[in-house]
């Protein structure tokens, strides 16, 4: 697994690539401490024991969640969602964090190929 490629929400994105924001939230209590969700791409979450790992874990969820869609088809994005999901966190009293992760372009409708490399 490489390491995610983090950036701040001011970096330029990688040409070529699509940047996602991801919601990171610690609870010291888990044992998998982070939690790190994508909003914008329902359903899109992962999680990890450190912040690095849940970082990486995420990236992959992403890579494998757009995999499903055929080459000619967009995943219906709702960048609304990361708003109130990190409002009601927040309220809850979890530390959160938001990372923008660059995704680069990959060959959509891959997913058989993909998922070889996870089972």
């Amino acid at each position: 697994m490489t390491a995610p490629r983090v950036m701040s929400s001011d970096a330029p994105g990688v040409a070529g690539g699509a940047e996602y924001a991801v919601l990171l939230v610690a609870d010291e209590s888990a044992e998998y401490r982070y939690a790190a969700f994508c909003p914008a791409l329902p359903g899109c979450m992962s999680d990890g024991r450190t912040r690095a790992e849940a970082l990486a874990m995420i990236e992959d969820a992403i890579a494998f969640y757009l995999s499903s869609f055929d080459a000619d088809e967009e995943p219906e994005l709702q960048p609304e969602a990361m708003i109130a999901m990190a409002g009601e966190y927040a309220a809850a009293g979890f530390a959160i964090e938001k990372v923008v992760i660059n995704m680069p372009l990959f060959n959509r409708g891959n997913l058989p190929e993909f998922a070889d490399g996870y089972c």
